[in-house]
């Protein structure tokens, strides 16, 4: 007869299973407590149609030799490791909370800080994992859970189900559940090599699958795709690189160049490690928003004004403000002139003021030409001198 826990059976003699937390394809989670010690733990007991199918029963086993290697505060510790009734089971630390997928159910899109906060404690239990040579190769919402910190209202972000992971030595490569050509993952999450079912999987790939993880977070929406599970894997290995800006606008600037770089077809152009996509992440955050420029108008705007062949916009006519250089010695011819000359460059604020439109001004009435008179000579004369004059001290103050 097939076994089916219940609640208060008692698990190779050191367990007491009493409640269950939930049921997947692979088996059912309990919380149980130790017989001896009375300490709370999560038990994990494969279903026996999973444990007779030989992919899924190495799988299994897998996720407790591989997970056991990881040690780090974000990776869900495993405790032991058995059989019970001909059905292999894994002990684990007991955790109160939620996973990622439901609190995105719940309330996506996440402030920035929490997604902060997941995005740099996940990228923790990746580093660990793949300085122990391990792929997880399935990181997706449904695999954070998110527990209480050590201090009042923090939040601990931790990595569970290595049942995919991949070693990257060859030792054990054998264990492998899959060949080249097909695909392990959540579609939604899979980075291209993945979809493209080749073997280039290595720390890259987690890192893109979190990567759309952060987008998830940030936007509430996933940044691939489609109809179908074709179209999606299209859209994964050929489509546009989304920009979260585009979603939501008021996120920093900076995290657009972040997935720019995160989303990379070519693995070799991705971020290089967990630890250095963590950093970047962090530094992205912290960019402000760009302020539009205030519009400005120089001195030599006003001399010139730019008429777009409808309307001719003038700032304040007003005189720019005069400048006095320090007293130096001038030309004897130049003494008695006054030391003063306009800014030439100064740069102020445009003021607001009526745009008066010149489009086709009506041409102005022509007076009869007349011959100039001495007098108009003389002024003509007077003025050259005065603006040669002018210059000069102009000259004189800028050296």
């Amino acid at each position: 007869m097939a076994y089916a826990p219940q609640a208060g059976d008692i698990i190779a003699d050191r367990y007491r299973l009493e409640k269950k937390l939930g049921v997947g394809a692979m088996g059912s989670v309990w919380r149980a407590s130790h017989l001896t010690l009375g300490n709370p733990v999560a038990i994990k007991i494969i279903r026996e149609a999973a444990a007779r199918n030989e992919r899924s029963l190495a799988r299994f086993e897998r996720e407790a030799v591989l997970a056991a290697r990881i040690s780090s505060a974000h990776v869900v510790r495993i405790i032991d490791h058995g059989h019970h009734e001909d059905l292999p089971f894994i002990v684990m630390d007991y955790l109160e909370g939620e996973d990622l997928r439901h609190r995105l159910d719940d309330r996506a899109p996440l402030p920035v800080e929490e997604v902060r906060r997941i995005i740099g404690h996940t990228c923790r239990a990746l580093a660990a994992a793949h300085a122990v040579d391990l792929v997880h190769r399935d990181i997706k919402p449904d695999n954070i859970f998110i527990t209480h910190g050590e201090e009042p209202g923090e939040e601990r972000a931790l990595v569970l189900d290595f049942g995919v992971a991949k070693p990257m030595d060859t030792m054990i490569d054998d264990l492998a559940p899959t060949k080249t050509g097909s695909i392990v993952g959540t579609p939604y999450y899979l980075s291209p090599e993945q979809a493209n079912g080749t073997k280039d999987i290595g720390p890259h790939t987690d890192l893109w699958s979190l990567a759309v993880v952060a987008f998830e977070c940030l936007t509430g929406e996933r940044p691939f795709r489609g109809k179908s599970v074709a179209r999606l894997i299209v859209a994964i290995t050929d489509g546009d690189i989304p920009r979260p800006s585009v979603i939501a606008p008021e996120l920093p600037p900076g995290l657009d160049s972040w997935f720019e770089r995160a989303f990379q077809r070519d693995t070799k152009r991705r971020f290089g490690d967990a630890r250095e996509m963590a950093l970047a992440f962090a530094a992205a955050l912290e960019a402000k928003p760009v302020e539009p420029a205030p519009t400005t108008m120089t001195s030599a705007d006003i001399a010139n004004p730019v008429c777009d062949g409808s309307t001719l916009v003038m700032a304040d006519p007003s005189p720019l403000p005069e400048f006095t250089p320090p007293p130096r010695d001038a030309s004897p011819s130049l003494r008695g002139l006054p030391h003063t000359v306009p800014i030439v460059d100064q740069t102020f604020e445009l003021p607001s003021m009526p745009v008066r439109s010149i489009a086709n001004p009506p041409a102005p009435a022509l007076a009869p030409a007349s011959k100039p008179a001495n007098s108009g000579r003389l002024a003509l004369l007077v003025g050259v001198v005065i603006a040669a004059v002018g210059a000069a001290v102009a000259l004189i103050a800028l050296l």
